[in-house]
């Protein structure tokens, strides 16, 4: 189109803390000396004041509403790399799902053969016990993401790859109709959300009406913003922080009430950090650490199951029993960040190793389809 893509780096930052919000809640119900983490069931031998503060801590894990944040921020710079693309529909599908390939199968590979070697070449079990050996077919399905029983938290990615052909379709359709077409048609997946048989795929029933509101961002999303006041803004981001903090504690973590509160509050999270630049609360996104967090939030995501399978319990060999019996709802969330600060490392080399040679090679091929296409 000849114009250039804009990079929301803010929104990029998100998505980095977003994925240690992921990971630190995944790890929360692993136990360390005995004891639990967080206590997603009460500690046994700590009093109610232990109990209460780790019952706290467990709850400034918002976990889901990250997830739903992952969502709508895929959705969102999916529609605007369609925007800054090819502009007939058949271009625009072969750039768009040749460059999501190169993005996204290569670090997935790489954490399928990492977590097959964790396993011992054996699928993982339940309660720690490991699962019937991993036979070929099962192996190459995970490589392909066709199945995820080798790491179970990357149907989140599944999710996002079969969305990817509905990003497109719903862009064109937003083209030609307009944002409010868009609009009604996250309405209707909303309400759809509820059911998990209206989709083929119960994650994709649940969770496509993130997406689409995430390729609102753009127009609704940034009129929005830009039409609230400083101070209004700074409000604003205020209560929809905390209102993602308490939507999982008031309706249940699982909850699709949460889940469609969680979606819509990230929504316009997702748009401050992206249009409003002005919003104090949002500059430490800016800091380097953070924006590095967010270059390798992808990495930190598809690894951190294998990874964290060896890093807390290195972290655990410098932690005495006594005081995981006793001061539980310290040592807990000291473990948990020390060994998310541990991941961030990996992440990194991750991505500069694995993701940015993919995103290279991608363009390469694009390049190469590109001429072929002009000639």
């Amino acid at each position: 189109m000849g114009e250039v893509r804009p990079f929301f780096h803010r929104v990029e930052s998100l998505r980095g803390i977003g994925a240690v919000i992921v990971a630190a809640w995944h790890v929360s119900g692993w136990a360390v000396n005995g004891v639990m983490l967080l206590p997603h069931m009460p500690w046994p031998d700590a009093g109610w004041v232990q109990n209460t503060i780790g019952r706290i801590e467990l709850a400034l894990l918002p976990g889901h509403s990250a997830l739903m944040m992952f969502f709508i921020i895929s959705g969102f710079v999916l529609r605007v790399s369609l925007q800054y693309g090819p502009q007939d529909p058949a271009g625009a599908a072969v750039r768009f799902h040749i460059a999501r390939i190169f993005r996204i199968y290569p670090v997935v590979m790489f954490s399928m053969l990492l977590a097959a070697i964790v396993y011992g070449w054996r699928l993982p079990g339940h309660d720690g016990q490991p699962g019937p050996p991993l036979e070929v077919g099962t192996f190459v399905a995970n490589l392909l993401l066709l199945d995820a029983s080798l790491n179970g938290t990357l149907w989140a990615i599944q999710v996002e790859i079969l969305m990817a052909p509905v990003i497109v379709a719903l862009y064109f359709v937003e083209r030609s109709r307009g944002p409010l077409m868009l609009l009604a048609n996250a309405v209707v997946t909303s309400a759809l959300s509820f059911s998990a048989g209206w989709a083929f795929w119960r994650p994709l029933s649940h969770n496509m009406f993130v997406f689409v509101l995430g390729m609102l961002v753009p127009t609704l999303g940034c009129r929005l913003v830009q039409g609230l006041s400083p101070i209004a803004a700074r409000r604003v981001l205020l209560a929809v922080v905390l209102a993602l903090f308490l939507t999982g504690p008031i309706f249940g973590f699982f909850s699709r009430f949460a889940a469609l509160f969680e979606g819509y509050l990230a929504f316009v999270l997702v748009s401050l950090a992206a249009y409003r630049l002005d919003v104090a609360g949002l500059r430490f996104l800016d800091r380097r650490p953070v924006r590095l967090l967010g270059l390798s939030s992808g990495s930190y995501y598809v690894l951190h199951m294998s990874l964290l399978v060896w890093i807390v319990p290195l972290v655990a060999v410098g932690v005495p029993a006594a005081l995981s019996l006793q001061v539980p709802a310290i040592m807990g969330p000291a473990i948990i960040a020390t060994a998310m600060a541990c991941l961030a490392v990996p992440a990194l080399v991750s991505y500069y190793a694995i993701e940015a040679p993919g995103i290279a090679l991608g363009r390469v091929i694009l390049v190469g389809w590109r001429r072929r296409v002009s000639h």
